[in-house]
């Protein structure tokens, strides 16, 4: 594993949220500062980051009924992507 990482990449760690605007409140009430969002992504979720004190990217996601994530969870396909 000592392979050097790319120069850029979209390496983060993604945590799963069920309710993202209480989450980010949360954070902000404790002065946590958001990098982007709430938005909606590409895939339809609804996503927030932030960066850890490392400044690595966090990724707070909540999942919509119909994203490909959601599909995978209930086993119904598999993720291609």
């Amino acid at each position: 594993m000592n392979t050097p990482l790319p120069e850029k990449s979209f390496m983060h760690l993604c945590l799963r949220s069920s309710d993202l605007k209480a989450d980010v409140l949360a954070l902000e009430a404790k002065g946590i500062a958001l990098e982007s969002g709430p938005g909606l992504g590409l895939d339809g979720n609804l996503q927030a980051w932030i960066r850890d004190p490392d400044g690595n990217a966090l990724e707070l996601m909540q999942l919509s009924e119909d994203s490909p994530q959601r599909r995978v969870a209930r086993g119904e396909t598999a993720f291609a992507g």
